[in-house]
């Protein structure tokens, strides 16, 4: 109980993520209660002061100067040191915050390079760009600011109540009645927002999925005239969290004024009572005095625990949702040998295979491709001619069946070797902003310039890329108007040549094209893939006649 209040489980979870860091925390914790130690003894130090003063006026008349200097000494050294210890805190926890988030992005970026296409389907669309602006802030913000200021917050409440019981253990009942009623009434607005705090967040990833999807889809929304369809998409989608965000902050705002209204009546009893318990000579005047400078210390440090434990639990939510990406179930390969060479022949030997949530989209496919060989996969919109090669670049595993290269089962094979056996050129290729020559070589350092010149002009971009003013180095992006469709398909296929794969896939690579350069990069695919085999999916009459063999599909199913 004492370790969930003092210690949240968001700091529990940061633990389990980062053990290095978090011994540091502790080591900051550690320093900071050390702090709060000493700093809490200082009212009392000045209440012993008073005392002896009133004391010596009384009974000596002569002041002791000797104590007045060593005293004020001893309260500038606690008080010097509280705050460069503070200071120091303030700084590293920060620090800390930023490390951990630029690890956590990090860590973030290589999950998604090792995530299956499955698992990042399921993902929608915007829902990944919250969590990295709105999430990561989150979690810095709970390790840098609100985790220090409820953790320091709540060691100077129960250093301050020590402190109150020593001096008077009457007035202290007194005043720590209140105390368990703000707690109480805090961590009970707390719990009842917490649904909200999720609600709030996954109407955060709603807004900025449909945001993305609006933004990605913005002409075809125009064109349809789907404008108030949308408009009312998001309404929705705002209504949700204007209402989670209504519920949790009227909750988390009453936070702040029940604990003032607590503090100030704890306030008000103890000096009333404490100011009888003086008059009647039951309490030095130099503890009273003391008494209520504790008083007025604690109220602070109660408020502000109360409302950091809120805001705890919001940047918990956060935390929870980047470590269920964090650790979230990767593709287990099977008995991986690293260092296949291929030689190129495909193998699909009754595979069946549906999507998550989906009726079963091929059934029982097998079929062969010999290495050197041109093949064209053909059939109507939906047959699965795009599935098949997906399953063989191993983004999806079939529900049965096998898929192999040179008998070898592809699961078999490591990621890193599959790459390089096999390149593919699909309908959207992504191009990223850089120049065009960085779009081609991508991140292949040992491309010669004959090297590119030659892919070039084999896929037919060479005349494209001399048409335009400055060439190679003409800076493009993910486009279409800054790079059309028809050489955004061309560069990939240059792209993929580069990488000198032995199977080549291309998805509708030559949708687009017009028929004479449509024959060129066919002739020229020819020739450079000489003894390496080639899957094209395609309705293009043309190449289904040029092909050395053609795979045609219906509903699933190879049927010739």
């Amino acid at each position: 109980m004492l370790k969930e209040i003092f210690w949240p489980e968001s700091i529990g979870l940061l633990e389990n993520y980062s053990q290095t860091h978090m011994r540091n925390f502790r080591l900051l914790a550690f320093v900071s209660l050390l702090s709060m130690i000493l700093v809490s003894v200082v009212p009392y130090i000045a209440g012993t002061f008073v005392s002896r003063l009133v004391n010596m006026e009384e009974e000596e008349g002569i002041v002791d100067v000797e104590f007045i200097i060593n005293t004020a000494t001893l309260v500038v050294l606690i008080i010097t040191f509280w705050y460069i210890t503070i200071a120091i805190v303030q700084r590293e926890t920060s620090k800390m915050g930023l490390f951990v988030t630029r690890k956590m992005r990090e860590d973030l970026n290589d999950k998604l390079m090792r995530m299956s296409i499955r698992q990042i389907d399921e993902i929608r669309s915007g829902v990944m760009p919250v969590k990295v602006s709105v999430d990561m802030p989150a979690i810095s913000n709970l390790i840098s600011r609100d985790f220090v200021a409820f953790f320091t917050g709540s060691i100077m409440i129960i250093m301050i109540v020590v402190a109150m019981i020593v001096v008077s253990p009457a007035l202290a009942l007194v005043y720590i009645v209140t105390i368990p009623l703000t707690l109480l009434a805090s961590r009970t607005l707390t719990s009842l927002s917490e649904k909200d705090f999720v609600e709030k967040k996954q109407a955060v990833d709603a807004m900025g999925a449909g945001m993305s999807d609006l933004i990605a889809n913005h002409r075809t929304i125009k064109t349809n005239n789907l404008e108030d369809l949308l408009i009312s998409r998001f309404e929705v989608y705002n209504r949700r969290f204007r209402e989670a965000s209504v519920s949790s902050e009227a909750r988390s705002g009453l936070i702040a004024p029940i604990s003032t209204v607590a503090v100030n009546l704890g306030y008000v009893l103890t000096v009333v009572i404490g100011a009888a318990m003086t008059y009647q000579g039951s309490l030095d005047i130099g503890m009273f005095l003391a008494f209520m400078v504790y008083v007025r210390l604690v109220n602070k440090p109660l408020t502000d625990s109360a409302v950091s434990y809120d805001t705890i639990k919001s940047e918990t939510v956060s935390l929870k949702r980047v470590l269920n990406i964090l650790n979230s179930p990767e593709e287990e390969e099977g008995d991986v040998e690293e260092g296949f060479e291929a030689v190129g022949k495909v193998e699909f030997e009754d595979v069946h295979f549906s999507y998550e949530g989906s009726d079963e989209v091929l059934h029982g496919v097998s079929f062969s491709v010999e290495p050197g060989k041109v093949a064209v996969i053909t059939g109507p919109t939906g047959s699965g001619k795009t599935t098949v090669l997906n399953l063989l670049l191993r983004f999806y595993l079939p529900d049965s069946g096998s898929i192999r290269i040179d008998g070898r089962d592809v699961r078999c094979i490591s990621r890193k070797d599959l790459g390089k056996a096999v390149a593919a050129v699909f309908q959207d290729p992504w191009v990223f902003d850089g120049t065009i020559k960085e779009n081609i070589v991508y991140n292949r350092d040992w491309v010669t310039q004959e090297d590119l010149d030659r892919a070039m002009e084999i896929t037919g971009f060479a005349g494209y890329v001399k048409s335009l003013p400055e060439g190679i180095d003409t800076k493009i992006g993910n486009d279409i108007r800054v790079l059309p469709l028809a050489q955004r398909r061309m560069l990939a296929m240059t792209r993929a040549i580069l990488g000198n794969p032995k199977i080549l896939i291309l998805d509708e690579a030559f949708s687009g094209l017009d028929p004479l350069t449509e024959t060129v990069v066919f002739d020229g695919l020819k020739r450079m893939m000489s003894g390496r085999t080639v899957m094209i999916v395609s309705h293009e009459c043309n190449l289904v006649e040029n092909a050395d063999q053609v795979v045609r599909m219906e509903s699933g199913r190879v049927v010739s």
